[in-house]
């Protein structure tokens, strides 16, 4: 699933929104919902307010984690009569939209208090080969950038899951596809290894060590 291209709250939620009791919106019930409802449009604010690229994000576990931690405050803290009196129930709809919104905005700003910018994303995905043809064609990048990422990368990452990160970033290829290359194991299975394959290269791929690979580049003769 891809970003969709617009965050709001499509018409297919608002028959979730019909009631105008506010014990509905403080249901146990109906608060176990909000994710299914609004995972999608908080993952993409997340997403916004950490810089992370949309190409990324689907599998980002840093943004998986700040989603659940969205949910959780929204179900602590979401007060019922603040939705059940919007006078429509797409009125409704927007209001818990909007709170679930606010919600996700500052759980992403406490996290990058907490932790700042991890890194400057452009020159990560820089780094991870993940190219337009336009670029590809141009000669900007060489198969040397490869082979000295995978270098770095194999004293990190066990070789399997290195082999499917490549395949992803490097390739381009959806899960699907790369299961063909793995038949013993499932699509959302091969997916779980390339979020851990890329939760461990956020993590080493620090902008010092994205630095050191592009002078190894450099070094390598024409």
């Amino acid at each position: 699933m891809t970003d969709a291209p617009s965050s709001e709250p499509g018409q297919e939620l608002f028959k979730y929104f019909e009631s105008t009791d506010p014990v509905f919106y403080d249901s146990f019930e109906f608060r176990l919902k909000l994710p299914e409802l609004f995972r999608l449009q908080a993952k993409r604010e997340i997403g916004d307010v950490l810089g992370i690229p949309p190409g990324l994000r689907q599998d980002d576990p840093e943004i998986d984690d700040l989603a659940d931690r969205t949910f959780a405050k929204c179900q602590k803290s979401l007060k019922g009569e603040r939705i059940a009196d919007g006078k429509t129930k797409e009125i409704r709809c927007f209001k818990c939209w909007r709170y679930v919104l606010r919600a996700a905005n500052s759980v992403a700003i406490d996290f990058m208090r907490k932790n700042g910018t991890p890194w400057n994303h452009e020159e990560f995905l820089e780094s991870l080969l993940i190219l337009n043809p336009e670029a590809h064609d141009s000669g900007r990048y060489t198969s040397i950038d490869i082979e000295v990422l995978r270098s770095f990368l194999s004293a990190h990452i066990p070789p399997d899951n290195l082999e499917m990160f490549f395949l992803r970033y490097a390739e381009g290829l959806p899960p699907r596809e790369i299961q063909e290359r793995f038949k013993d194991l499932s699509a959302n299975y091969i997916s779980v290894k390339i979020n851990r394959a890329m939760a461990t290269a956020r993590r080493v791929l620090t902008p010092e060590v994205i630095d050191e690979l592009k002078r190894k580049k450099n070094e390598q003769p024409d």
